[in-house]
């Protein structure tokens, strides 16, 4: 319906000057998005005695967004804004990119924006078992609404179970009709193709944050819990979706996060964590390694000021550290030393603590990593061990040796430990 779609004019500079880029005689051509459904498209707005909106074109695919996007859609690379439409001078033939969750982006010579012939039929996923986005409402634990996007692979088969990976940030929807890049995993944003290609499904959830707990991101945790929670609770009502065999994953402020949840929640057979913060105290006593300043008054986790620590200290009660004594799922962790966003010790105190409460809890450190990986020799090395994890504990795989027997510190760079250990040990 019309109230769900957002329209808007994309400026930009021509010949010096700065205009509406979406112009001709007939009035202005608007981008837009319809926010429920996620479908992308043209209008145009006709003026003179009788101004009216014209429908142009909308589908189930992604042309361009300009500004009429929400959430953390771009995050770890894997989603775009799109292409900006090019128009002919004299004629109203346009040049456009479309795309979709299986059809690659492809070149289109468009007449008014209604019609579309192919020019290029680029297919970089046709020798794969490709994937197709639905989009999912479903009720967070405390029963309000919230959205997601479900990936399934190509040879989706509705009488077997499969296993789940949960990966989430924010609100990522908008990224549903978004074709995915084939890739390594370089954190914990997983590469999607590549484990729904293997036969996961994964769930994207939107997080929505109270923003009136802003000044302080404290109570995040609590709101991804019930988000993620209420994901399993749907996910493991659908008759193809093994309930025991549902994974976890989050990079960054969605790594802390992750932490929450682990130490909250024992419903999650494997949990992944990448440089995520895990006490809330110390991080903001400890500095950020980047641009050397302190945390004290950045740490998401610390309020404006930190003095919150001192004058309202109860609510860091609630703080991953002290809660690993609960913890039930085993834990991988991906954190390196250069981290300068969030320190590489906050990785140090959970692993310490997992270890000291007899938890299972595996930490990789890569010393060219950052706060995600810098290279592609360690991104692949990650991708494989990720995957071993997750096909260990959700689809019942060998354990590598690296997580039955661990590699000593003095063999780093000469064993890997990433051979299965067939001896039926584990881990």
């Amino acid at each position: 319906s019309g109230d769900k779609i957002r329209f808007e004019i994309t400026p930009i500079n021509r010949h010096g000057e700065r205009r509406s880029f979406y112009e001709s005689g007939e009035g202005i051509v608007l981008t837009a998005v319809n926010m429920e459904n996620k479908e992308n498209g043209f209008y145009r707005l006709s003026f003179g005695e009788h101004p009216r909106l014209e429908l142009l074109y909308m589908g189930p695919y992604k042309f361009f967004w300009g500004g009429l996007r929400y959430g953390y859609t771009l995050s770890g690379g894997r989603y775009s804004d799109g292409y900006q439409p090019l128009k002919a001078r004299d004629a109203d033939t346009w040049l456009v990119i479309k795309q979709s969750s299986t059809e690659a982006p492809n070149c289109f010579i468009s007449k008014g924006l209604k019609t579309f012939t192919p020019l290029t039929q680029l297919q970089p996923y046709e020798d794969y078992n490709w994937l197709h986005s639905e989009l999912i409402n479903f009720k967070q634990q405390d029963g309000s609404p919230s959205k997601g996007i479900l990936y399934k692979p190509e040879n989706f088969d509705s009488s077997k179970k499969y296993p789940v990976l949960i990966n989430y940030y924010e609100q990522f929807t908008m990224g549903l009709h978004q074709f995915l890049s084939v890739g390594y995993t370089p954190s914990a944003f997983i590469n999607i193709p590549w484990f729904v290609s293997r036969g996961y499904l994964v769930f994207l959830p939107d997080i929505y944050f109270n923003k009136e707990n802003d000044d302080t991101k404290i109570a995040h945790g609590a709101a991804a819990l019930n988000t993620v929670n209420g994901a399993a609770n749907y996910l493991a009502s659908l008759p193809y979706v093994d309930s025991a065999r549902i994974g976890i994953a989050g990079h960054s402020t969605a790594g802390g996060l992750t932490n929450y949840i682990l130490t909250h929640s024992n419903r999650f057979a494997a949990v992944f964590e990448g440089a995520g913060v895990s006490d809330w105290v110390s991080s903001a006593l400890q500095l950020n390694y980047r641009d050397g300043t302190s945390r004290l008054g950045a740490s998401w986790y610390s309020g404006p000021t930190g003095s919150d620590i001192w004058t309202n200290n109860t609510k860091y009660l609630d703080n991953p550290i002290l809660h690993v004594g609960k913890v039930s799922s085993p834990l991988l962790m991906f954190h390196c030393k250069s981290d300068g966003p969030v320190p590489f010790e906050q990785a140090v105190e959970l692993f310490i603590a997992m270890r000291r409460m007899d938890k299972k809890a595996w930490l990789l450190q890569y010393d060219e990593g950052d706060h995600v990986q810098m290279n592609f020799r360690d991104e692949k090395d990650l991708t494989i061990r990720v995957t071993q994890f997750f096909d260990h504990y959700l689809k019942g795989s060998p354990p590598p040796v690296w997580m039955t027997s661990g590699v000593r510190a003095q063999l780093k760079g000469i064993e890997t430990g990433l051979e299965l250990d067939l001896s039926g040990r584990q881990p």
